[in-house]
């Protein structure tokens, strides 16, 4: 009996380490886009921007409209690097 609340202990110990360890790369929940618009979006309907993370596979900008929708851009384009920049001056 002593045995077994003694092992019980242990794992109980090393399961709270690994999650510790665990926890900086588990908690990146930003979204990765899977593919980009090709149409541009006009300014007034977007209400703000920002980069997905350099995890994701494919380098993004995502615009959230007013609305609440969103959608992912090219930050190469360079209507995309147009509208990030009028939205970085408000």
């Amino acid at each position: 009996m002593r045995l077994s609340v003694v092992a019980l202990a242990v794992c109980l110990l090393v399961a709270s380490f690994s999650l510790a360890l665990a926890a900086p790369y588990g908690l990146d929940t930003s979204p990765c886009c899977p593919g980009h618009t090709k149409a541009k979006i006009p300014r007034h309907l977007v209400k703000s921007h920002f980069y997905t993370s350099s995890k994701c596979p494919l380098a993004s900008v995502v615009f959230i409209f007013k609305k609440g929708r969103q959608a992912c851009a090219d930050p190469k384009a360079e209507w995309v690097q147009t509208l990030v920049k009028s939205l970085s001056t408000e």
